[in-house]
């Protein structure tokens, strides 16, 4: 296995820094949440109704003058109703600040990721170059014990 090779592993497989990136990304969410509290608040709704009303119950009537009588039920009608609201902040220096001081976390969120990488890089190759001088102390004692034999 290269140095490479083990470095990809220690990077890929360390609970720490997959943790570190996790927390990254939790500061990244915070300061969309912050920002998203600085913008425009648009809420849409819209509404069909279609009704019949019953002049006996709301007590409607004619006088006996008019010559005609109104039906017990008025003939079906609908209405229709949208809304669109926007809401906007002109200046809220609390969600600035809001905003400010989660991007500063999300940026040091950020170099303590790169700090958790750089220490895994450095424990892996430590631990990398132990193994190659083990292996070549192994390889001088294994080419001292074959000088002894012949000597």
């Amino acid at each position: 296995m290269s140095l490479e090779d083990a470095v990809q592993r220690g990077l890929r497989f360390n609970l720490g820094l997959i943790d570190s990136q996790q927390a990254d990304a939790h500061a990244r969410a915070e300061r969309e949440c912050a920002f998203a509290a600085l913008l425009p608040q648009i809420t849409a709704r819209a509404q069909q109704t279609y009704t019949q009303l019953s002049f006996k119950e709301l007590a409607i009537k004619l006088p006996p003058q008019a010559g005609f009588q109104l039906p017990p039920v008025s003939g079906g009608f609908g209405y229709s109703d949208a809304r669109v609201v926007a809401e906007s902040p002109v200046f809220n220096a609390s969600l600035l600040d809001k905003y400010k001081a989660q991007k500063m976390l999300e940026s040091a969120s950020a170099l303590s990721t790169k700090d958790a990488q750089d220490v895994v890089v450095f424990a892996v190759g430590a631990a990398y170059f132990q193994v190659v001088l083990s292996q070549a102390r192994l390889a001088t004692a294994q080419a001292t014990l074959v000088l002894a034999q012949e000597l």
